[in-house]
């Protein structure tokens, strides 16, 4: 069945997407690193890699169960992100967690909360999602995040990795597309509602 669903052109047109999705910023050190929580184990690790190459002061894990999430795990994400970042070498102390959010834009909203209760001092943050979401996820932040300066960024993946990874998981491959795919519509969505 994945090699009917994966041809040429199938692979060819995911690739456009690929490419439409993922930013590849260059990077600047900031003064916070924002973990999005999503099913995205990864995320926690490339945060403690960013942050003790000293790309953030602090890492703040945002996430709840959203709606993936709430029927696979027993806590928030933003909790999972935490206990997989202090594996990683972090400091509890350098991490703050927002685990009430239940969408990309609540991770923000919810965010910007935690900075202020904690006094958390920061002109750029450096957010850290998964590849197919940087678009989507930097224009979320950039609508609720004024006067800041934003960068994105996620795991170190390639599109040859992605493929195999659906290749090795073919019950995640429709998953993987559908979301994929509505990224795309959320964002066309979101500006509609934001008035761009």
């Amino acid at each position: 069945m994945t090699e009917d669903l994966m041809n040429k052109e199938f692979l060819k047109n995911l690739k456009i997407i690929w490419d439409y999705m993922n930013l590849n910023m260059v990077l600047e050190k900031c003064d916070l690193i924002i973990g999005c929580g999503c099913m995205n184990m990864d995320i926690p690790v490339r945060c403690a890699e960013l942050f003790k190459q000293g790309y953030g002061k602090k890492i703040l894990f945002t996430g709840g169960l959203g709606k993936v999430s709430k029927n696979i795990l027993n806590k928030a994400e933003a909790e999972i992100f935490r206990d997989i970042a202090i594996a990683e070498g972090i400091d509890s102390r350098d991490i703050f967690i927002e685990n009430k959010s239940t969408n990309t834009g609540d991770n923000f909203r919810f965010a910007l909360d935690i900075i202020k209760n904690n006094n958390i001092d920061f002109d750029k943050i450096l957010i850290v999602h998964s590849m197919l979401s940087e678009r989507r996820t930097l224009n979320a932040a950039k609508a609720i995040i004024n006067n800041k300066k934003l960068f994105i960024t996620s795991p170190n993946k390639t599109f040859d990795s992605f493929i195999k990874y659906l290749k090795d998981n073919e019950d995640k491959i429709y998953d993987s597309i559908s979301c994929t795919v509505g990224d795309i519509q959320r964002i066309i969505i979101f500006h509609s509602l934001a008035g761009k």
